[in-house]
């Protein structure tokens, strides 16, 4: 009978196999759980059931279905025993060791894994471990897993193998690398000096270090006695520090995060914070016998002195202790803003303290430089500049070299565009300029204005930080943000506002402000002020402005703002020739009114190259599966539709009257045929015969939608592809297929080709996963940003880096970061949704993000050093963008693609087209200024002429749109041709919302409402969204809008992209937007006699009308 005790000891026992589960599974191979579940068969804990369970499930299953069963079976009285046994028989005792609580696996580990990560590549390229596995593979490795490193068959394979199963081991590292030194090995010695140089100083290493001392900081150490002291450390680190629930840990902790910090950074702060405390002096005795670091009084002496001398310093401070509060302002409290990457660790150099540099220090206190964290040493070395920092200020901000060249022009109040490296604290020089405006006029106002929406939360934080703490001074603003304030009111209210651009432009369109009441505006990523890009347009208004200010006089000229743009590369465009990329870099210039050569390190070029990282390339070609199955099934099922679709085109070409035709040139799965399929599906819309009109727009809608699932399969599984066919077409989606003749031909060409998922992967997806698990597995603190062509991708592709369970033990917790140009469904984000990918990527809680071309700017991930293009590539300039936002030391960017793809060879074009445009910058820097000055004024002219021409054809298309009453146009349900209203019966309301407010519309929808008693979704003070509206129609129910309630009373609102505009002399078209369709859509805004009507009118549930008399005007 089983007592008591040993239930509990039993207990005990399972609880050990659960809580070091992961550890387990990381550190036992399948092939190991094979051999380790056929000891427990013997033993007679398996059945034969389970060890077939384990055997013949997925390789990537097998370790964790072993301890699945193990633990089904904890009520078998020998279990855990053959279980610990089967494990030392396949040498893994220090697995057992380390789970019943013998040994602890070293915080050192993580230390190591980052010196072998550093030099993989060399081992992978040069190390063969044929080498050593025949002197010393019994020492190092099981028979099992020494077959797993032979059984690969390339040198690189046996190398990688090697090294994923040689970290498995405890104090792997000394052992490795005094294997290396074995000269019977051969010379493998310089691998040896790779980890380990002979020649190290023990006072210089974070590993000596640790080896040195560890016992007795291990003792001792109580981290939160010095935690506040350590500046290097995140402050979000020392709290996760801070959190452990015991001492041992907090310690194991702390020297995790110190062992990713260059040792030479941290190690004189770490000694003088023990100093302090007089129960840690006999450590200091032992750490720190060269350097002679004082003990706490001592220190309190020599504090005593350099606190008088800094106070002298201090404007308006009595107490020294307020000096003393104010340092920390000196210590790196870097963030994730723009730029701040190129702060790296290797820049920072180690400063003795000798008797001649602590009286320089007392003499002349140190610059607080809270933009670069290398004047964290401040104290250490004579300081170029002071400072006065008076108490509860911030301390100026002072430039590099290299950056201080870069503002030059602008802080000699010039318009100038700064091209600089990403990361090379662009953002910092336009910073200084907005500090220095700030200072020298009391009416200065800044606009910073950013392209994408992430930018606005990441510049803001950096400008909050340095900017004066005053209440008006700082605000930050998005189209997705709501106050109870108008935008303009608290722009105008704010001496520096960052923004998106089309808010700004949206301001000056409505009139609610002018380019003149901005005294310094800046363009990040200025490269966009091209075309009817926002920036451009908002520069239309500067350029409009100094035209009218040329003919007037001086005292009647309106104030124009300085223009500040900063980009990594202005690009070549579509330009072929030198003269025509000049003549491009020259027409930016022109519309940011820059008349000066774009500004450049030129003079600083060895300041900015010390700091500077660059990130290396790889390049992985992938060739197709020719026999995927998916594909030919689709390409069948797409060929047939084709063949439909040509043979109704030729028999109505009569009734086409041309405007139809079967053009087909694209090839399947290409952007081209998406292109192709488009065109044919808004021809489709206008055709005037319904059934026809019906017809082609399913065959195009079906062609474009199997044309995106091919393309889909191209870049993630089947499966995923497959759910995207069945969800956009045969779900309930606007693409649902009619019940009809057509609906069935097509219904019956997909089941009768519907293809077998037998092969779920492609070999691209499939290199992906390897490279993320060869980068991860070598530093798994890692950070990578896989670039996608579309939403849909990034979508798929994040939900198989989640399932996928051999990248699982990495802990990637992907997520996807893409535009908010779409539903969530379609792959779209908000603006918090954005925030919070962001920031989980920053600080650790996700290592993967799947992003399309909205993170290719500006954002800044200090940790990021993994850069992967996933068979997509765009143009010089994204490429930049792309590879400066691997921002870590020894950053890589891979692009992985198919060979047939074209993405290898664009890229190879991208980078000399980059090359080209330094040159291009070189020869417009050649120029002579005043030649240089009078061509930018050429171009503008021409400028102002083109924006000329485009006005009177805008005005033309205006004055095209006639009022209401004299002539009306019909609007009919896009598929049914159903007329549904007129345009005389449309209203606005806030010049937004089209509202219609036709009596006899009710009767012709379907209302889809959200419950009683819910209110809906708030989209501004008054309206609320409540549904959706559909045709009636049975056969169609496709979506007309959105139900909505204002001020209490349900409101139609239309979507304009659904429905056909038909008017007088044959006219009909489809249009996307409101302000592009033929009639005044603003003419009459909703008003109280419109309301009345839409409250006479009702709608029951199952969608019937009645119309009610009101009793009284008043209700």
């Amino acid at each position: 009978m089983e007592t008591s005790d040993s239930r509990e000891e039993n207990s005990v026992k399972v609880q050990r196999i659960e809580v070091y589960r992961t550890y387990i599974e990381d550190k036992i191979e399948p092939v190991d759980a094979v051999c380790i579940a056929s000891s427990c068969k013997k033993d007679g804990v398996f059945s034969n059931g389970d060890f077939r369970f384990i055997r013949y499930s997925q390789e990537s299953q097998q370790v964790a279905a072993l301890l699945d069963k193990l633990l089904e079976n904890q009520t078998k009285v020998n279990w855990y025993g053959s279980f610990t046994q089967a494990l030392r028989e396949n040498d893994l005792e220090y697995v057992v060791d380390y789970f019943e609580g013998r040994i602890r696996e070293s915080f050192l580990e993580s230390h190591f894994r980052q010196i072998l990560d550093i030099h993989a590549q060399k081992f992978l390229d040069d190390f063969d471990p044929n080498i050593i596995l025949p002197l010393h593979g019994n020492n190092l490795f099981s028979l099992a897993h020494r077959d797993l490193i032979a059984a690969e068959r390339t040198q690189r394979g046996r190398a990688f193998k090697f090294l994923m199963l040689l970290q498995k081991r405890p104090n792997w590292f000394h052992e490795f690398v005094e294997i290396l030194r074995d000269p019977d090995c051969g010379n493998l010695t310089h691998f040896a000096e790779l980890l380990q140089p002979k020649d190290q100083n023990s006072s210089n290493t974070f590993e000596d270090f640790i080896n040195f001392s560890s016992s007795d900081i291990f003792d001792e150490l109580e981290p939160n006695d010095i935690l506040n002291r350590l500046s290097h450390i995140e402050e979000t680190r020392k709290n996760r520090i801070q959190s452990m629930p015991s001492r041992e840990k907090r310690v194991i902790a702390l020297f995790e995060e110190l062992s990713s910090i260059q040792f030479k950074l941290w190690y004189k702060e770490f000694i003088m914070a023990l100093a302090e405390q007089e129960k840690y002096n006999h450590l200091v005795d032992t750490l720190n016998p060269v350097e002679g670091i004082k003990t706490k009084k001592m220190a309190q002496k020599d504090d005593a002195d350099v606190m008088v001398d800094a106070g002298t310093y201090s404007e308006g401070t009595s107490n020294n202790d307020q000096v003393l509060d104010a340092a920390p302002v000196c210590s790196p409290t870097v963030d994730t803003e723009e730029d701040e990457d190129m702060i790296s660790d290797n820049n920072y150099e180690k400063h003795e303290v000798e008797e001649s540099e602590k009286k320089a220090f007392t003499e002349n206190p140190p610059v607080c430089n809270s933009n670069h964290p290398d004047d964290v040493t401040a104290p250490f070395k004579t300081p170029e500049k002071t400072v006065v920092i008076s108490a509860g200020s911030k301390p100026e901000l002072c430039l590099r070299e290299y950056q201080d060249e870069l503002a030059t022009p602008a802080l000699n109040g010039k318009n100038s565009m700064i091209v600089a490296p990403t990361g090379s604290g662009k953002t910092f020089v336009a910073l200084k300029v907005c500090i220095e405006q700030l200072k020298s006029r009391s009416d200065a106002k800044v606009i910073f204005l950013v392209p994408r929406v992430p930018l606005v939360e990441q510049q803001f934080n950096l400008f909050k930080k340095h900017l004066p703490e005053e209440e008006d001074m700082i605000f930050k603003v998005t189209g997705e943000m709501s106050s109870s304030i108008p935008v303009h009111i608290s722009v105008e209210r704010h001496r520096v506002t960052i923004m998106t651009a089309q808010i700004l432009l949206n301001i000056f369109n409505d009139g609610l402000m002018t380019i003149s009441d901005i005294s310094l505006l800046i363009f990040d990523e200025c490269h966009h002020a091209v075309k009817s890009d926002p920036y451009s347009m908002i520069m239309n208004c500067y350029l409009d402005v100094m035209k009218e200010n040329a003919s007037r006089t001086s005292h009647l000229a309106k104030r124009l703002p300085q223009i500040l743009g900063m980009t990594a590369s202005p690009g070549m465009g579509k330009a072929k020739t030198m003269i025509k990329a000049e003549e491009n870099i020259k027409t930016l210039m022109a519309t940011l009114d820059i008349t000066i050569a774009p500004t450049q390190v030129n003079e600083t070029v060895g300041n900015l190259l010390q700091y500077r990282n660059t990130a290396s390339d790889e390049v992985i070609v992938v060739q197709r599966k020719v026999d995927d199955q998916f594909c030919l099934s689709i390409k069948k099922a797409m060929e047939e539709i084709e063949n439909l679709t040509k043979e109704h085109i030729e028999a109505q070409e009569a009734v086409h009257r041309g405007r139809l035709k079967y053009d087909l040139r694209a090839s399947p799965g290409s952007q081209d045929y998406e292109s192709w399929a488009v065109s044919l599906l808004n021809k489709s819309k206008l055709i005037e015969d319904r059934r026809e009109s019906q017809r082609f727009m399913s065959y195009s809608t079906h062609l474009r939608e199997y044309n995106t699932s091919l393309m889909l399969n191209d870049h993630v599984r089947s499966t995923e592809a497959f759910a995207y066919i069945e969800e956009k077409l045969f779900g309930d989606s606007q693409n649902s297929l009619p019940s009809d003749e057509t609906g069935e031909t097509l219904k019956m060409i997909f089941e009768t080709n519907r293809p077998r998922l037998t092969n779920n992967t492609n070999p691209l997806l499939e290199r992906l996963q390897r490279k993320l698990a060869e980068e991860f597995y070598r530093l798994p603190q890692s950070r990578c940003i896989i670039f996608v062509k579309t939403r849909a991708i990034a979508k798929a592709l994040l939900t198989y880096l989640n399932e996928q369970q051999d990248l699982a033990r990495f802990h990637l917790n992907a997520k996807q970061l893409t535009g908010a140009g779409a539903r969530s469904e379609s792959g779209g984000m908000t603006k918090p949704g954005q925030e919070d990918t962001l920031q989980a990527f920053k600080d650790g809680r996700c290592k993967v993000i799947v992003a399309t071309s909205v993170a290719e700017e500006g954002l800044d991930i200090k940790a990021c050093n993994l850069i992967i293009t996933y068979n997509y590539s765009t143009n010089e300039i994204g490429q930049v963008q792309r590879k400066g936002r691997g921002r870590a030391d020894n950053s890589k960017v891979v692009m992985l693609a198919y060979d047939d793809s074209g993405h290898v060879k664009r890229e190879r074009e991208n980078k000399i087209r980059v090359e080209l445009t330094d040159e291009i910058l070189k020869t417009v820097k050649g120029r002579d200024p005043k030649i240089l000055k009078s061509q930018i004024r050429k171009i503008q002219e021409k400028l102002e002429k083109d924006r000329s021409f485009v006005k009177t054809v805008k005005e033309h298309k205006e004055k095209q749109k006639v009022p209401d009453d004299r002539m009306i146009y019909k609007l009919s349900c896009l598929w049914c041709k159903k007329t549904v209203t007129s345009s005389q019966h449309l209203r606005h309301i806030n010049m937004q919302h089209r509202v219609v407010v036709d009596p006899k519309f009710p009767s012709l929808a379907y209302f889809l409402e959200v419950p009683d008693g819910n209110e809906g979704k708030q989209v501004g003070d008054d309206e609320f969204v409540i549904g959706k509206i559909l045709c009636k129609n049975d056969k169609c129910r496709r979506q007309w809008g959105l139900r909505m309630r204002y001020k209490t009373c349900p409101i139609s609102v239309l979507k304009i992209q659904n429905f056909l505009i038909t008017g007088e002399r044959g006219y009909r078209s489809v249009k996307k937007k409101w302000k592009e369709v033929p009639f005044n859509s603003l003419g009459k805004e909703l008003d109280g006699d419109d309301l009345r009507v839409l409250l006479r009118t009702r709608v029951r549930r199952d969608g019937t009308m009645e119309l009610d008399e009101l009793e009284d005007e008043d209700e």
